[in-house]
């Protein structure tokens, strides 16, 4: 095995039409789980080891761009080359709880699921989901910690290797399944978001390739065969050209980061380094010669590395800065007046929360909360609590300008009544 990122794009290009950086992004994951456990990275900026797991979205049309495919191709390989393995299959605070903490330091896990969307929109809307973020964050970190669940305490071991991989579809607009708090929380900025829009050949539903075939056995049977024969950890460090190199990009991507402004991809920016050193050590490793207990990133491996890295983030930029970036969105100072405008426009109908909420404004809840209290408490606008018919209760609101012109059962409430009965739509 010389080289297996190489070796494994080459094969699965003559067995999937799926794009390339696809099949990347899958060997890259597969050498995380496979060999990435066995590594670790002593860095001056962090006080533990870094270890190269890596979390992984693709992102790209249905069934145009082959998501399910590779991921199929991916989740097969794992179970090729490691037999058993923590997979985690409930995507709840509880499942991953219940699971993790049965595990010890070092173990892996992962949480592999396509068409992940409907599970991101959960962590947004769903109050158990409540928490999910900050837990998966500290386990991508290493981080052991207890948490409760059901008067029931769960300790969740220092140093797992955790691994995330899974699909989301598009055109589904982003901002529909991520939220401002899955970048400022840090957990978007954890994922390689690997985005595809169409694939570059396209195979006959007949086709099929037996020397490929062939070789993807060789290949899988080789990885293993490396596998195996580690059996303690190995210390991982840069050559003193790549260390220099990794100096100088840190400080590019920081004036990039600088100037992006505090945008959205600015922030998904600054893990840049991070990811860059993670898959460096990965494609070393994907070089075989494991032998020592010290294991050198060369020239090579950074390279590589950064020419994948760079294609995610120009696709990323791209779908952050177009589909995310350019919703409906407004800083907060000017929240309340589109608010207000916005009900206005409405007359005595007025308009849902739901409506409100979901159909008009995409920002943060909190924010949306904050501006109408403000209103209310200036009276600039009335809250309604009712039911048009047989349909479930319904919150309206409407401007101060009009009579309200609302059909059937409703009553004006208050604010803080008002509170007690909202949830995100």
């Amino acid at each position: 095995m010389e080289d297996f990122v190489d070796e494994y794009v080459e094969v699965l290009r003559k067995k999937t039409d799926a794009p390339p950086i696809y099949i990347e992004a899958s060997a890259y994951l597969i050498l995380s789980a496979t060999l990435g456990p066995y590594s670790q990275f002593i860095a001056s900026y962090n006080p533990e080891p870094i270890i190269p797991n890596i979390w992984e979205l693709l992102l790209g049309p249905s069934r145009i761009v082959r998501k399910t495919n590779i991921f199929k191709y991916t989740c097969k390989t794992l179970e090729d080359v490691l037999g058993f393995f923590t997979c985690i299959s409930d995507g709840s605070p509880e499942g991953f709880v219940t699971v993790l903490s049965k595990l010890n330091p070092g173990d892996l896990a992962a949480f592999l699921r396509d068409e992940m969307g409907g599970w991101f929109r959960g962590i947004h809307k769903k109050d158990y989901m409540g928490g999910l973020r900050e837990l998966m964050n500290s386990i991508y970190d290493g981080v052991g910690f207890n948490r409760v669940l059901r008067s029931q305490t769960f300790t969740i071991p220092k140093g797992l290797y955790f691994i995330v991989f899974g699909t989301v579809p598009t055109p589904i607009k982003l901002y529909q399944c991520f939220n401002d708090e899955d970048f400022a929380s840090g957990f978007l900025n954890r994922f390689l978001l690997v985005y595809v829009e169409e694939r570059e050949i396209r195979y006959p539903i007949t086709y099929r390739n037996d020397e490929a075939d062939d070789k993807y056995r060789k290949l899988i049977e080789e990885l293993k065969t490396v596998r195996k024969g580690l059996r303690d950890v190995k210390i991982v460090s840069p050559s003193g050209t790549v260390a220099e190199r990794m100096d100088k990009i840190d400080v590019e991507v920081e004036g990039r980061v600088k100037a992006e402004k505090n945008s959205f991809f600015g922030t998904y920016l600054s893990t840049y380094l991070n990811h860059l050193l993670k898959l460096s050590i990965l494609h070393r490793l994907g070089r075989g010669g494991l032998d020592k207990n010290l294991i050198i990133i060369e020239d090579v491996d950074l390279e590589h590395s950064k020419r994948f890295l760079d294609k995610v983030y120009g696709g990323a930029e791209k779908l952050i800065k177009e589909d995310f970036e350019s919703r409906t969105y407004v800083p907060y100072e000017f929240t309340i007046d589109r608010v207000k405008a916005c009900i206005d426009d409405c007359g005595g109908a007025g308009i849902s929360w739901s409506e409100l909420w979901s159909k008009r404004f995409r920002w943060r809840k909190k924010e949306l909360l904050e501006a109408l209290e403000r209103l209310h408490t200036s009276e600039d606008i009335k809250i309604f609590y009712g039911s048009s018919g047989r349909g479930r209760r319904k919150i309206y609101f409407v401007s101060s300008k009009y009579n309200p012109e609302l059909k059937g059962d409703f009553k004006e409430i208050d604010f803080q009544t008002f509170s007690t009965y909202v949830k995100t739509p």
